[in-house]
């Protein structure tokens, strides 16, 4: 993984959220709610993933489990594209490693919380549908790093992730009657509704952290 960078900036279309987001009441939103979202920040294949290997290997998939992202961007983003795109309120954060162990220490007792899975910090590359290097395993990337160069590109994103347990009733929702859905790459997979759009967690006040710029 790439250095955290030493600022991060966040975006958002009320000064109360970001009041909110600096006295540490952090939203995230699911990978499936920005599959759906209608905005310009929505994207048909979020948590979805396909590329090729180098090795003329190609690679379909998703993740059995739900994540739950906060989208910042990093140094290099073009801050007045973003505002008109985004939100107006622009908030940096100082101190990007701080937040992130803050919002490890508040979602380590939250219910959907995996023991051995963090959350995470993860800045998105633009090559979904592209060619990758071929690992010695194979192995794929996580799929909440991947997104199209077009039109999410100049968003030079940086994630925190939250990766959830699986919930018992998953099982139980599959076998009923529940559309199946395809992306353009002819992914299938089936629609989750277990889980909440957003999750919320209080970590405490961001005010030495982050400020209005």
């Amino acid at each position: 993984m790439k250095q955290i960078p030493s600022y991060l900036t966040r975006f958002f279309e009320k000064e109360e959220y970001a009041l909110d987001f600096i006295r540490g009441k952090i939203r995230f939103g699911s990978l499936s709610y920005y599959r759906h979202y209608e905005g310009s920040r929505g994207d048909k294949t979020e948590g979805l993933q396909f590329f090729t290997w180098d090795r003329g290997i190609r690679y379909q998939g998703s993740s059995v489990h739900e994540h739950y992202i906060l989208c910042t961007s990093g140094p290099d983003v073009d801050i007045y594209k973003m505002k008109t795109e985004m939100g107006q309120v622009v908030v940096r954060i100082e101190n990007p490693q701080l937040l992130l162990e803050k919002i490890r220490s508040a979602w380590s007792d939250h219910r959907l919380s995996i023991g051995d899975r963090p959350a995470e910090i993860a800045q998105v590359v633009y090559d979904k549908g592209g060619v990758h290097e071929a690992d010695p395993f194979l192995i794929a990337p996580p799929v909440y790093m991947q997104k199209p160069m077009q039109p999410f590109a100049g968003e030079k994103e940086w994630r925190y992730v939250l990766t959830c347990r699986l919930q018992t009733e998953r099982t139980a929702k599959r076998s009923e009657t529940r559309p199946v859905l395809e992306s353009s790459s002819g992914i299938y997979y089936f629609e989750d509704s277990s889980f909440d759009d957003h999750l919320e967690l209080n970590i405490g006040d961001c005010g030495e952290i982050c400020r209005f710029t």
